[in-house]
């Protein structure tokens, strides 16, 4: 599988890494914009082990909690994933991997009037990856 740039006239790896940063960011920014929207966005962007990170997920909280307790209350979120890992070391067979994830979680929170309010979070959820291998040497799983 290609990268989004294949055929582009971007001239080098780091126009193609800002071009990225900023299609993700404004992605984010419209998610953000949105009056059905989400309740938490974020972006990430990274590098690490010949690795190149992209993406972007949004948060779905129910407006309600689940139960409430005497100190403490019960929510449920939603999160939804996408990312890419671009692969830094020249061109190699599937250099790059897109990402795709969805959580739910539970929320167990203690009520609190300060300015902390601890938390425990519990979840499950799906994943998969377009490819199952990067740089030609580096082996993931659960490929879509």
């Amino acid at each position: 599988m290609g990268s989004f740039f294949e055929g582009a006239t971007i001239s080098g790896p780091t126009e193609r890494r800002c071009v990225r940063a900023a299609a993700v960011l404004a992605l984010a920014q419209l998610v953000s914009a949105s009056p059905a929207c989400a309740d938490a966005v974020g972006i990430f962007v990274g590098h690490g082990q010949d690795t190149n990170q992209y993406g972007f997920g949004i948060q779905l909280d129910r407006r309600a909690p689940v139960h409430e307790f005497a100190t403490s209350t019960l929510t449920g979120h939603l999160e939804f994933g996408a990312g890419e890992f671009q692969g830094d070391k020249g061109a190699i067979i599937h250099n790059t991997i897109r990402a795709l994830e969805a959580l739910a979680k539970l929320r167990w929170q203690r009520n609190s009037n300060g300015p902390v309010a601890p938390y425990v979070e519990f979840g499950a959820g799906m994943g998969g990856l377009s490819e199952v291998t990067i740089n030609g040497d580096r082996h993931f799983s659960s490929a879509f």
